[in-house]
């Protein structure tokens, strides 16, 4: 458990660090899907930049994952699992966008959603 804000906002980016490195991101790709610049991505990684609350809001949407990941919580096996079926998903789906020009944005958005409604992790 963090001492002080400092050591929090470490841990927190460490964990982050931890989800870009399990779906296979570079800094500045992972930074690209998040609206971020890599050496934000950096910063945040290394605790000098504090990640705004919406900004965990919107990776544990993504990763599909408890926002307690970020604090340093224990996960179950089950949810470890969840994880890494959550980060492959996201990454595909990512790298599928980005390759494929004519895919819009909200078709994407839909599948996504599609996929989070129906199909268990």
């Amino acid at each position: 458990m963090a001492e002080n804000e400092s050591e929090f906002f470490d841990l927190v980016g460490q964990k982050i660090k931890e989800l870009r490195e399990r779906a296979g991101y570079k800094q500045e790709e992972f930074g690209n899907l998040l609206g971020l610049s890599r050496s934000s991505v950096v910063n945040m990684e290394r605790g000098r930049q504090n990640p705004s609350f919406y900004l965990i809001w919107k990776l544990s949407k993504v990763f599909d994952i408890n926002m307690s990941y970020f604090t340093g919580e224990n996960l179950s096996n089950s949810n470890e699992k969840n994880i890494s079926l959550s980060i492959t998903f996201e990454s595909k789906i990512s790298k599928f966008a980005e390759n494929d020009i004519n895919v819009r944005p909200e078709a994407i958005d839909k599948l996504r959603s599609f996929v989070k409604e129906n199909i268990s992790f």
